[in-house]
């Protein structure tokens, strides 16, 4: 890790390496910087992402330690301080802003990974390696009700806010009217989040299918915020939203972390 700590000094942190070169990637120095590898282990051409599999080990092993109950209490001051934020955010709102959206196209071996397994692992209560290989997912559980039904609740950063909300609509049925009806996907979700008062700040609709030529999977994310609702905000939680099917493509890739 000496190596890693000495690039990131000249400037390369969390940038995918390549075999002869690297270039930097938050900083503008002054003179232009070429490293290349000489010798060494053949996993130096990927120094970036062991650093962050050891990081996500290590965040996993403090959760599992912790447990759920202490980290909610850990992060209460965090949690509540968003809540102030989201109810600000719904309060100043005129309506709903544009639907940030996102498309996904995967390429891989459905034997390895398809939308069935997906969906299988999504409905589910296995959560706890998600957890473990998402940093900034701290609580992800379906809890049970007094009416018999069951719905998610999570506690992740969304755009730096640690918030904890619920999905109590999460499912295949009930699409609002300014929702598309997608018919080319068979796999979709709606639903809203929801913080712990009721508060509703966000609708989603979520659809995923098969390629045609089975050479992988398609996924596409449609999100509605609050019209004040900062645009960075927006961006970073569109992605976060497609963590699922790609931490799932993390395991199969690296494995579990453990």
């Amino acid at each position: 890790m000496l190596l890693y700590h000495l690039l990131s000094l000249l400037g390369f942190h969390y940038v995918r390496i390549g075999a002869v070169a690297l270039m930097p990637s938050t900083r503008e120095p002054s003179t232009a910087i070429r490293v290349s590898v000489i010798d060494g282990p053949s996993t130096l051409d990927g120094i970036p992402g062991i650093e962050s599999q050891l990081a996500l080990r290590a965040i996993s092993h403090i959760k599992s330690r912790l447990g759920t109950e202490a980290l909610l209490r850990l992060l209460q001051p965090d949690i509540q301080a968003s809540d102030e934020f989201w109810k600000s955010i719904v309060l100043s709102s005129r309506g709903k802003a544009p639907p940030a959206f996102a498309h996904l196209d995967v390429e891989v071996d459905p034997s390895l990974f398809n939308v069935d397994m997906f969906m299988a692992w999504l409905n589910s209560s296995d959560f706890m390696a998600y957890n473990g290989a998402n940093p900034e997912q701290y609580v992800k559980r379906r809890v049970s009700t007094e009416d018999g039904t069951s719905h998610f609740e999570i506690t992740e950063s969304l755009g730096g806010k640690i918030t904890s909300f619920s999905m109590p609509d999460f499912g295949p049925g009930g699409k609002s009217s300014f929702m598309a009806s997608l018919p080319q996907f068979p796999f979709q979700r709606t639903g809203r989040f929801q913080l712990r008062d009721g508060t509703k700040f966000a609708d989603f609709h979520c659809a995923f299918r098969n390629k045609p030529d089975r050479s992988g999977i398609e996924a596409t994310l449609y999100l509605w915020f609050p019209d004040a609702t900062p645009q960075r905000l927006i961006e970073e939680t569109t992605f976060k939203a497609l963590e699922g099917p790609l931490d799932q493509l993390d395991r199969i890739r690296y494995k579990e972390v453990s």
